[in-house]
């Protein structure tokens, strides 16, 4: 590693007062709720840590790529306490920061040197006419408290398995749309819903069921959306897919699209919508494998890129995940909503 030659003069050091708590593992849904009620700015990035034991009261790390900080520890002038709500210990904290870039960005961590990934939420209040409020970031040295919510992970911990259990997540992905899909078709034959009459009334019915399914699925997903300034909650199953063998997470990504009430939904509406048009049993067979195609797209992407560019496509990724997390919700419900609608319109002509 190499610091390239300030452009400037190095900033002026910034006093802090700082209290962390520190906790491993999933985070409580009351301290999420918490942090959820005040207006905030989000940032992904990765720092590296320099791991000396010998520089005690001496923290030194280069942040996001971009530039080397020093921080020196002047002791703790007591303790924070909150009557009934928590406790912690205050530190006092002096920081420096000097223009910085590594040599390169894609190689693992330098010895000596320990990476780690941050995804924070950062609130920030100042004083407004005697009162304490939250407040949009401001340029500036005016005393000012901010209140930040990291989850922090080391490189050890970013999905030890990714190159076996990614690639065996989007087979399961593809097994469960095309199982689905597959059996959809069957059954649709064996009833003979594309009759050289025309579609049957039975698959008419069964648009209009799956239409309304879909309408009800689009009233929960807009009831369970996070509120104004809060994070949708990451999938239970997300805690633990660090730890899943192959096998798992072929079986989780079955799941997923074939069982999943919302993948299964879209899935048999689609596998119906082929069954009428009265194709062939072959070109069934080939409509079904572009849908499933088509359905593995965004699945696939982040996998592509992650194994063609490895450590560079970790801002990408981050980038991809918090656009996802924070539109998810909107997306679902605007695709519920138009093939609901297309359903139960099919499903009324067809059957009056």
């Amino acid at each position: 590693m190499m610091a390239e030659p300030p452009q400037s003069a190095v900033t002026e050091a910034v006093r802090s007062l700082e209290v962390r708590w520190i906790f491993p593992g999933k985070l409580e849904a009351a301290v999420a709720g918490w942090f959820g009620r005040f207006p905030a700015r989000t940032e992904s990035r990765e720092d590296a840590y320099l791991l000396d034991p010998q520089l005690r009261g001496l923290s030194v790390k280069l942040r996001g790529g971009g530039a080397l900080e020093v921080k020196m520890y002047h002791g703790s002038p007591g303790i924070l306490e909150v009557a009934g709500r928590a406790r912690g210990r205050l530190e006092s904290w002096q920081k420096w920061s000097f223009p910085f870039s590594p040599l390169r960005q894609d190689i693992g961590d330098p010895v000596g040197w320990r990476s780690v990934r941050k995804r924070r939420r950062i609130s920030r209040f100042s004083r407004t006419s005697g009162q304490i409020v939250a407040s949009a970031p401001r340029l500036g040295q005016e005393p000012r408290c901010e209140v930040e919510l990291t989850e922090v992970r080391t490189r050890a911990d970013h999905t030890p398995r990714a190159r076996s259990n990614g690639p065996a997540f989007v087979v399961g992905w593809v097994l469960g749309l095309a199982v689905v899909g597959g059996l959809v078709l069957i059954i649709a034959d064996a009833a003979d819903v594309a009759s050289s009459s025309g579609p049957s009334t039975a698959a008419y019915a069964i648009k209009l069921t799956l239409g309304v399914l879909l309408l009800l699925l689009a009233v929960r997903q807009w009831r369970s959306r996070p509120g104004p300034g809060e994070q949708a909650p990451a999938p239970k199953w997300m805690a633990s897919l660090d730890n899943f063998t192959p096998a798992k997470s072929l079986g989780l990504g079955a799941a997923m699209s074939g069982v999943n009430p919302k993948n299964l939904a879209l899935s048999a509406a689609a596998a119906m919508s082929i069954a009428q048009a009265g194709l062939p049993g072959g070109q069934q067979a080939g409509v079904l494998a572009v849908f499933v195609a088509v359905g593995t797209v965004t699945v696939a992407a982040p996998l592509v890129v992650y194994l063609a560019l490895g450590r560079k496509a970790d801002s990408t990724l981050n980038g991809w995940r918090e656009w996802l997390a924070a539109n998810n919700a909107a997306i679902m419900l605007v695709v519920f909503l138009v093939f609901g609608f297309v359903l139960i319109g099919q499903g009324i002509a067809g059957l009056s």
